[in-house]
């Protein structure tokens, strides 16, 4: 059995980080506050984050391929540009806009550059969203809508030969897979690959939030109210492995470092009451995760938005 050591790497505590998204050309990790509507960039030598406040809700933040300062975003219902250094914004599309309260949630390239991101509808309390009002898009030369009657959309990764799109709608409980075309971004034949409801070795309260894969093909997934991560085989549906984290709400993760064998985790404070919180100081903070094991740690698939 593999063994993991869990650390701080952050001195920055969110209210709820979410979006990692690692450069391995400049050696960061990009993350968003989405409550406090702070697009940031950690340094994990120095445990520093470098933090430009957009306002509002900021969901999601992927560097574009042709400027290392210009970045897709999500803000609200809207897709924008948004540059680092001069902080201007330029909407690119907007979502939704007849559904009150709905917003963009999670989102993430895939190997050709085409952006994806999902939305939800308004959340009364952590957790508890309007029922089927979000969507999945696409967003290339134009915004396309793939999948209807989400309620919270959240994690996305792919197969290693980008012939499988997974998805997680987090209050169903469900994880999905679609057959991908990489060349048109169609997906097809849709199917449930894990569903949370049916595991008995799982709390009820648990949600399947962020995901990413490994260089073996198989998914990690972070658990919101779950103080855990796990490792599934994408060939039998199983739990192969299990980490357990010191705070709560977990939101997502992705592999990084020098080698991809890091894997940082981002985390929310916001949810938690004040005793909670004291007794999970670490809550909000960014989290690296190595591991003894040579098989542990993923592709460079931190793709960038190919405008």
């Amino acid at each position: 059995m593999a063994k993991y050591t869990v650390e701080v790497i952050s001195n920055h505590v969110c209210q709820l980080g979410e979006g990692p998204h690692w450069d391995q050309k400049s050696q960061t990790l990009y993350y968003v506050d989405l409550l406090n509507g702070d697009v940031c960039r950690l340094y994990p030598k120095t445990k520093e984050s470098e933090i430009n406040h957009i306002g509002e809700i900021v969901s999601v933040l992927v560097p574009i391929n042709n400027n290392d300062n210009d970045f897709i975003i999500g803000q609200n219902n809207k897709l924008f540009k948004f540059n680092w250094n001069t902080k201007q914004l330029k909407q690119l599309a907007e979502v939704e806009k007849d559904l009150t309260g709905n917003r963009l949630n999670d989102g993430k390239c895939d190997a050709s550059g085409r952006f994806w991101v999902g939305s939800m509808g308004p959340e009364s309390s952590p957790g508890v969203v309007d029922p089927d009002r979000g969507s999945l898009y696409s967003y290339g030369n134009e915004l396309e809508k793939k999948f209807e009657t989400v309620n919270l959309s959240n994690g996305i990764a792919w197969s290693l030969d980008n012939k499988i799109m997974y998805f997680i709608d987090s209050t169903k409980r469900l994880i999905y897979s679609f057959d991908y075309d990489i060349n048109n971004g169609s997906i097809t034949n849709e199917k449930i690959f894990f569903d949370f409801n049916k595991r008995q070795d799982l709390p009820k309260s648990l949600l399947p939030d962020g995901m990413t894969i490994d260089k073996s093909g198989n998914l990690w997934v972070a658990c919101f109210n779950g103080s855990r991560i796990i490792n599934i085989n994408t060939k039998t549906g199983d739990i192969i492995d299990t980490i357990s984290l010191p705070t709560s709400c977990i939101t997502s993760v992705c592999f990084g470092g020098q080698d991809l064998n890091q894997l940082f985790v981002t985390t929310a404070s916001k949810p938690l009451d004040a005793q909670r919180r004291a007794e999970e100081p670490t809550a909000g903070h960014l989290f690296r995760i190595t591991s003894d094991s040579p098989a542990f740690g993923g592709l460079d698939t931190s793709y960038r938005f190919n405008e």
